[in-house]
C-alpha cells in the first residue's frame, strides 16, 4: 500500500466577469501549476468534485453558487485569497 496522497478533486466556478479586478483565468492557471499534481480540475457541478474554488472577479463575490451548497466552498476575490487556497490544498494532501 503506497503512503502518496491521493490529489484533492476541485471543482471550478467563476463568476460572470462583469467587471473584475484582476485576470481570473491567468490567477486560476497560476494556481494550477503551483498545485500540480495535488489537485485534479473538474466542473463546480461535477458530483465527483470534494471541494469548490469560487473565483469572483471583485469583492461583490456573486457567482451562483446554488448548486454547489453541499460542498465546502473557498472564495478567491483576488490573488491574496488565492495563496490562502493554495496553503489550503497543501495542507489537506499531508
Amino acid at each position: 500500500m503506497s503512503n502518496t496522497p491521493v490529489a484533492v478533486i476541485v471543482g471550478l466556478k467563476y463568476c460572470g466577469g462583469c467587471k473584475p479586478d484582476y485576470d481570473r483565468v491567468a490567477l486560476v492557471e497560476e494556481i494550477r501549476r503551483r498545485l500540480g499534481d495535488e489537485a485534479i480540475w473538474v466542473r463546480a457541478d461535477d458530483p465527483t468534485a470534494e471541494l469548490i474554488l469560487a473565483v469572483h472577479g471583485c469583492l461583490t463575490a456573486c457567482a451562483d453558487l446554488e448548486s454547489c451548497q453541499a460542498k465546502p466552498i473557498v472564495a478567491v476575490t483576488g490573488p491574496e485569497a488565492a495563496e490562502a487556497f493554495v496553503c489550503h490544498v497543501q495542507t489537506l494532501k499531508r
